[in-house]
């Protein structure tokens, strides 16, 4: 589901990871809306704590007023967990000691 690591670590803003995932904008605005924009840094994504993301995927409501199913959160999750695992390897961890945790909970 990720990308190797070379293509990760690669991808130096968030509009990048959301074209390797094929995330549709509608989606990030809904969740941006809640959470509040990052821009299009990868950094300030990441450091979100987890139940901040998972309380705005739950809030989250696209343009028709509908909330997001659970299919299109996790869509939303794989960005955040990209940009945390981006960050966890850059700071000196090992890209497959990086353990995935969901937004919205265990």
């Amino acid at each position: 589901m990720y990308p190797s690591q070379a293509a990760a670590l690669q991808m130096a803003s968030i509009r990048e990871m959301k074209e390797h995932y094929g995330l549709p904008d509608a989606l990030w605005q809904a969740f941006v809306a809640i959470a509040g924009d990052p821009g299009d840094d990868p950094r300030l994504l990441a450091v979100l704590p987890s139940h901040v993301v998972s309380a705005a995927l739950e809030r989250a409501v696209l343009q028709d007023g509908s909330p997001l199913s659970a299919v299109q959160a996790s869509h939303v999750g794989l960005i955040y967990n990209l940009a945390k695992r981006v960050q966890h390897t850059k700071g000196e961890g090992y890209w497959n000691s990086w353990r995935e945790s969901s937004p919205c909970g265990p």
